[in-house]
């Protein structure tokens, strides 16, 4: 008996989410997400790839906002949460891994001051040692937004601007990390060894060419 007011209420939330769709389409709420209405899904399709979404969807890859609070991931220890959030695909740094990078949650790059501000208002001292994702050394310094250790300080106690923190969390030294080593490029984390200057330049004309192709292929999306 329960079967049809459940069926009814399914039916309003779709009806609601395509609603809420195409709201965001009209680029009102925020101009980047502004879609031609040509280019817009109709029903049908909605609904088809919402059946996709959520068939698909598995709380431990942690896509969503609130996927981290469920229990399929909180029954986890530590590592192996901060293990399943992206999951790469084969090639190192492209232009895949890098858009995934971006739209994961808790990402530690941080395309906007708005996001730097967020990561380091949550780095605090931990209870225990860690490795600097950038320099390599032990440290207590560790940002919990994305649960990576960096320094803020040098051994030195001389104040460089929290040069180690700024790359953990730039774009432009995305691979050059420890962390990328065993996600990214598939190879054992005790092989890292910290990047030289020359290396993060490399690495940041790479990663400049790469957000242009992706804004090049968005622009001619849209065009279509």
């Amino acid at each position: 008996y329960w079967h049809a007011p459940y069926l009814h209420c399914l039916a309003i939330a779709t009806i609601a989410a395509y609603d809420i769709y195409n709201e965001c389409c009209d680029g009102e709420l925020e101009e980047d997400w502004y879609v031609d209405p040509k280019l817009r899904m109709d029903f049908a399709t909605f609904r088809q790839t919402l059946a996709e979404n959520m068939l698909e969807w598995d709380p431990a890859k942690q896509v969503y906002a609130g996927d981290s609070k469920l229990r399929a991931v909180t029954r986890k220890n530590r590592k192996r949460r901060d293990a399943a959030r992206v999951e790469f695909e084969r090639g190192g740094l492209n232009e895949e891994n890098f858009q995934l990078a971006k739209m994961a949650t808790n990402s530690r790059l941080c395309g906007t001051l708005d996001d730097v501000a967020r990561h380091f208002r949550s780095i605090k001292s931990a209870n225990n040692q860690g490795t600097c994702e950038a320099c390599g050394e032990n440290t207590y310094w560790k940002c919990f937004q994305c649960n990576k250790y960096c320094c803020i300080m040098p051994k030195s106690k001389k104040f460089i601007g929290a040069e180690c923190a700024m790359n953990v969390h730039n774009d432009s030294f995305f691979g050059l990390a420890r962390c990328d080593q065993t996600k990214l490029h598939n190879k054992r984390k005790k092989d890292w060894t910290p990047p030289n200057e020359t290396q993060v330049r490399r690495q940041a004309k790479h990663v400049s060419n790469l957000k242009a192709i992706l804004k090049f292929n968005e622009e001619s999306e849209a065009l279509i």
